[in-house]
């Protein structure tokens, strides 16, 4: 018997089953005598699926279905057609090239441990993961037990001024600080997606959030606070305490800088200051009438914050579609940023 969209049960609420979700299944149609589902896992040659009146059973994997995605269920339980995704979360890897994290998130989580949460770095791209998505980002740092509380302060104040706007959690799951705070980010049906390298927590998170031990913990090396890979595959969680969905991820050991609207989004201020350059396609370097090095000079604008911004930018040129004509280049994706900004 197919299933009736507006006869879930609160099972399907907690797994992300949102009124647009309703909405997206009822267009796609739904496969007769199936169900509706959600891809929790993928492995080489199955996925596991979630139906919304909790059952859980496994599929044929297919290259075109992720984590986090939904899908109509024929009656052999058999994929039988994938909903459109809301959004999607991809991170770029060290050399350029983009990998899918996970679709239709809601929040991404992006987690860094107190000891590393001052790195102006990390910060800034950890949140151009979060902007580069539909996904409202949210940092969250662990083991905040570890820190004073002008520590905290101190963190808080860099986050703020690395990654303007982005709201931050304190939590700590051995000392149970901040899980209301963080439950509340993932309430009301929405799914989370944690983010951030090996040995920050995410695991402990994770099993803090499920209230149980179903994730597997790593130890951290002393010496270096560096962690151990403890997942291994992307895999979504439904936490039914909270009435919504996590995907956790495993740890990430660099993160490139995702789009030009990312990098606009960090540094919005000396891209509009940039904008009056006298040469469009200007390198900021030794060109002539320079906007930007001129706002160095006076002051207005940072030095490492404009070195950091040169050195993200070259980071984004030398990608894999790279051009020969670096100038060519480079206007393109400064045409795109005033685009996006409305110039």
């Amino acid at each position: 018997m197919t299933e009736s969209i507006n006869d879930m049960g609160p099972y399907a609420r907690t797994l992300g089953c949102t009124d647009d979700v309703r909405r997206r299944a009822s267009s796609a149609g739904p496969a007769p005598g199936g169900a509706l589902a959600r891809i929790v896992r993928i492995d080489r040659a199955s996925a596991l699926v979630l139906r919304t009146d909790s059952v859980e059973s496994t599929t044929r994997s297919d290259p075109g279905l992720a984590v986090g995605d939904w899908v109509w269920l024929d009656e052999k339980g058999e994929v039988a057609n994938r909903l459109e995704r809301a959004n999607e979360v991809v991170r770029v890897r060290g050399d350029g090239t983009p990998q899918l994290l996970g679709v239709n998130v809601d929040v991404t989580l992006l987690v860094v441990d107190v000891r590393n949460a001052h790195r102006v770095g990390l910060i800034e791209r950890l949140a151009t993961v979060g902007w580069d998505t539909q996904a409202a980002p949210h940092f969250v740092v662990t083991k905040c037990d570890l820190a004073s509380t002008q520590r905290r302060a101190e963190i808080e104040a860099a986050i703020t001024l690395a990654a303007p706007g982005i709201d931050a959690s304190f939590v700590s799951a051995t000392a149970n600080l901040g899980r209301d705070d963080l439950a509340a980010a993932l309430s009301d049906g929405r799914t989370g997606m944690l983010i951030g390298h090996s040995g920050v927590g995410k695991s402990t998170l994770l099993n803090w959030l499920l209230e149980d031990a179903r994730a597997d913990v790593g130890a951290v090396r002393e010496r270096d606070s560096k962690g151990r890979h403890t997942t291994t595959a992307r895999t979504l969680y439904p936490l039914p305490g909270i009435g919504g969905s996590v995907i956790d991820t495993p740890g990430i050991r660099e993160i490139g800088i995702a789009s030009v609207g990312a990098l606009g989004q960090l540094f919005e201020d000396v891209w509009d200051v940039s904008a009056a350059c006298r040469f469009s396609d200007c390198r900021h370097t030794r060109d002539a009438g320079c906007a930007l090095r001129d706002a160095v000079e006076r002051g207005d604008i940072p030095v490492d914050r404009y070195r950091r911004f040169l050195a993200y930018l070259k980071e984004l040129d030398s990608g894999p579609s790279q051009r020969r004509d670096k100038s060519v280049e480079y206007s393109r994706m400064a045409r795109e940023f005033r685009k996006v900004r409305g110039h």
